[in-house]
């Protein structure tokens, strides 16, 4: 027998909060309906990745206040060299305007995912969802992007290796100075600067 898991102990698991796990259910229904395309399904899985990326860093740490994109970006340290170069030399508020919160893989390509997946059930639609975090790159990056047509198609790491961008993790945000930066191979690139 099977055991169903119940919904406190998806949230526990994934830190999120019932809303996403009732918008989790609606894309599961929607792929199921066959109903793979419109900027209702987009902005669902936008909602449900930003929550699945961010939802216990948002609120002290509290799942239930939902993090959009501008919180999301100051506080997430996956992001593009160019950005963290960026972070390190400006202001909290020019670092906002100057950076995009970039699903890896495209909205497009999760709901072909969550689509084609033979039994889709909420293990699996957020193994899905949570597949490829969210970064933050350049608005500069994103153009390049969409310029180059890296943007809509392809592996999320020959996406951004054909329009030249590194993905890093820094160790912590830090506007207005040096930060430390890891890259994927973990070596420390930049020291550590003062916190302002």
């Amino acid at each position: 027998m099977i055991e169903e898991t119940s919904d406190e102990s998806y949230m526990m698991k994934y830190s999120i909060d019932e809303i996403t796990l009732i918008e989790v259910d609606a894309l599961i229904a929607m792929a199921k309906a066959k109903i793979t395309g419109g900027s209702r399904m987009a902005r669902i899985v936008r909602t449900v990745t930003e929550a699945l990326s961010f939802g216990k860093y948002c609120e002290n740490g509290k799942p239930e206040k939902y993090c959009d994109s501008t919180k999301a970006k100051s506080i997430n340290r996956r992001m593009s060299r160019a950005a963290a170069d960026l972070m390190g030399r400006s202001s909290r508020r020019e670092f906002e305007t100057g950076t995009i919160l970039e699903h890896q893989m495209t909205i497009k390509q999760l709901r072909e995912q969550l689509s084609s997946r033979i039994g889709l059930d909420r293990e699996s639609a957020i193994e899905i969802l949570s597949s490829h975090p969210l970064v933050t790159i350049t608005t500069a990056e994103n153009e390049m992007l969409t310029k180059n047509k890296h943007h809509t198609k392809g592996e999320p790491n020959l996406r951004y290796s054909g329009a030249q961008i590194e993905i890093v993790e820094v160790e912590k945000i830090v506007f207005a100075g040096k930060t430390s930066v890891k890259a994927k191979k973990r070596n420390v690139i930049v020291a550590p600067g003062p916190a302002r």
